[in-house]
């Protein structure tokens, strides 16, 4: 019985220094030879990778792109404006009765447009006629919309204006006309205004924006045996100006707009 216990107690002696020269578990173990350690895999790094560099190139193309037609605007953008004149007028019909004045204006403005580039489209038209009292208030006679129209490239068009009495003006307005008129030459004014897009090229965005066309000086000879005033050969000019449309709004106001004419 002693012996049994001795030869067992002699095993397990054994065995414990067995167990104490056993290299520990990861001992002498690299990162790179361990099994049990788990490695990160590379592909999500070169997804991110190459997510950036679409990215990056995207961005890049864009600003080109856009660099390119910045520039291909400001080289073909021709900004002279079309050109306009009273080609020809007459008054007929103007008759004065105290503060009531009726009248008919037939007038037709020849408009030039000198640009290779720009193609002007007229939308939303309206003309007037006004009469200047002397150096004192301007009081507008006549307002009327008028048909919409395009002006082509290195070309002329004609538009025909039939303008009759929108209001009376009063008796002081009348009185002033009918001075002139006995002096056989009364001298109105003629107003277009309209909203614009001037079309560059079938790659930009059309610009937009409202021209206003001033005749403030035609003056009408009432000379003739028929009572029918002509416009004189020395009158007629017009002044073009240009109010664009910005992304933030317009460059002239409404109350601006609602007087121009």
């Amino acid at each position: 019985m002693n012996s049994v216990y001795t030869t067992f107690s002699t095993l397990i002696l054994l065995l414990s220094v067995s167990m104490a020269q056993v290299t520990p578990l990861g001992a002498g173990l690299t990162p790179g030879n361990n099994p049990h350690i788990i490695r990160p895999t590379m592909r999500p790094t070169i997804l991110a990778r190459l997510c950036s560099l679409v990215l990056i190139s995207f961005l890049v193309s864009f600003f080109v792109s856009f660099l390119v037609l910045v520039i291909y605007f400001l080289i073909t953008r021709d900004p002279t404006l079309p050109k306009f004149k009273v080609e020809s007028a007459t008054v007929t019909q103007l008759n004065i009765e105290g503060s009531k004045l009726t009248a008919t204006w037939d007038i037709t403005l020849l408009t030039t447009n000198p640009s290779r580039k720009l193609e002007p489209y007229y939308s939303r038209v309206q003309a007037g006629v006004r009469y200047q009292d002397g150096c004192r208030d301007v009081y507008t006679l006549v307002k009327k919309p008028f048909p919409s129209f395009v002006l082509s490239r290195r070309n002329q068009t004609r538009v025909g204006l039939r303008l009759g009495v929108w209001r009376q003006p009063g008796r002081q307005v009348a009185q002033g006309i009918s001075g002139e008129r006995k002096s056989e030459l009364v001298t109105f004014g003629v107003r277009l205004l309209a909203k614009v897009w001037f079309e560059y090229s079938r790659i930009l965005p059309a610009e937009r924006g409202w021209l206003l066309v001033s005749c403030d000086r035609v003056d009408f000879d009432f000379s003739g045996k028929n009572g029918t005033g002509e416009m004189t050969s020395r009158s007629g000019q017009c002044h073009v100006d240009y109010y664009p449309i910005l992304p933030l709004g317009s460059t002239i106001s409404k109350d601006e707009l609602a007087n121009a004419i």
